[in-house]
């Protein structure tokens, strides 16, 4: 009788634990952030041109310059305010633990989720809100710089890297797996915004800019343009790119196909509410087209700021544009139409 009730308390504990393991694993998925798109914007369109820039509600947290280091600084667009992304006045922002600091180990562009982004580095993932950082995920990310071409991308649940021996690996980072691998791959080296995945495919750049495609069900790499694309974005189910030499952004159907010209010159473009909004060049003017590269608006004239757009940023849930410097020393802001000037500087 003795044992019997002992064998039952065993199984008792046994069911127990059991359950208990189910429970946090489901609650570990649950609490795995989802990655989204603003409504009426480009898919990706926040990740090209240095992809450094989110919004968390009436904040924009975007990458700047200090003495030391880039890092986090939070604008807040209602009171016209900038401070670095930590509440600690004593804080230099060099330790992983400030959420001001980015990383000192190449990271990746930032990806938004619910109030806050995503961000990874060669072997962190982090979640960054305002005034807040934490650890998602830890694994081997990659190491080449930016200055190779792009050191890694989050796209959905994936995290996709290029390694030393030419190798492109896709690994979802919720379950540390590499899901596919692509020989005889090396980065592009015209900067972020080249990795993408939309409905099932994942689009990248690689070899000096050719744009390829794969369903990561099969692993069969599809050629979309054959050379010299960057800058990637889906809107509308159209992929757009610019070309490398003549910086001229053209529109074709997902897998390449009748491609035209839309922006005879775009050093930074992005799309939102069927208009596309494009520096020319690194210097000072913005302008506006629809989809067609028709109905040109001149948002900025020569003279409005001195330095040179670095990269073009559009939300869905406000009516203006923001832009960092070509040198990420200042932050602008305008309304779409123009007008609204606001200038924040990137000062500890």
């Amino acid at each position: 009788m003795k044992r019997s009730k002992i064998a039952w308390v065993v199984l008792a504990v046994l069911i127990i634990s059991l359950l208990c393991l189910s429970s946090c694993k489901k609650t570990e998925q649950e609490e795995m952030p989802q990655q989204v798109n603003s409504e009426g914007t480009a898919l990706n369109g926040n990740q090209s041109n240095g992809g450094q820039c989110a919004k968390v509600g009436d904040y924009l947290i975007a990458c700047g310059n200090s003495e030391t280091n880039p890092i986090f600084y939070s604008i807040d667009t209602i009171n016209d305010t900038c401070a670095p992304n930590c509440s600690d006045p004593t804080c230099q922002h060099i330790s992983y633990k400030c959420p001001a600091f980015i990383s000192d180990n190449q990271e990746s562009p930032i990806v938004p989720i619910q109030d806050g982004f995503l961000m990874a580095d060669a072997n962190t993932i982090y979640r960054f809100g305002l005034e807040s950082k934490e650890v998602v995920a830890t694994g081997n990310y990659g190491k080449l710089g930016l200055t190779d071409g792009i050191n890694n991308n989050l796209v959905g649940d994936f995290v996709t890297y290029f390694t030393e021996d030419k190798t492109l690996e896709v690994k979802n980072y919720k379950t540390d797996e590499v899901v596919a691998t692509f020989e005889d791959c090396e980065p592009s080296r015209y900067g972020m915004g080249n990795v993408l995945y939309y409905n099932d495919y994942l689009y990248f750049c690689r070899n000096d800019a050719q744009l390829v495609r794969t369903n990561l069900q099969d692993g069969n790499l599809e050629v979309v343009v054959p050379s010299k694309a960057y800058h990637i974005m889906i809107y509308e189910d159209q992929l757009y790119y610019t070309n490398t030499t003549s910086k001229q952004v053209f529109r074709a159907e997902l897998d390449g196909n009748n491609s035209q010209k839309i922006v005879d010159r775009a050093i930074a473009y992005n799309i939102k509410d069927g208009r596309i909004y494009y520096a020319p060049e690194a210097g000072p003017e913005i302008f506006s087209c629809d989809l067609n590269g028709r109905d040109i608006v001149q948002l900025t004239q020569y003279g409005d700021f001195p330095d040179g757009v670095g990269g073009i940023y559009l939300f869905d849930d406000c009516n203006y544009l923001a832009f960092t410097t070509y040198n990420y020393s200042k932050l602008y802001t305008v309304d779409l139409n123009g007008e609204g000037w606001k200038v924040y500087t990137f000062e500890q």
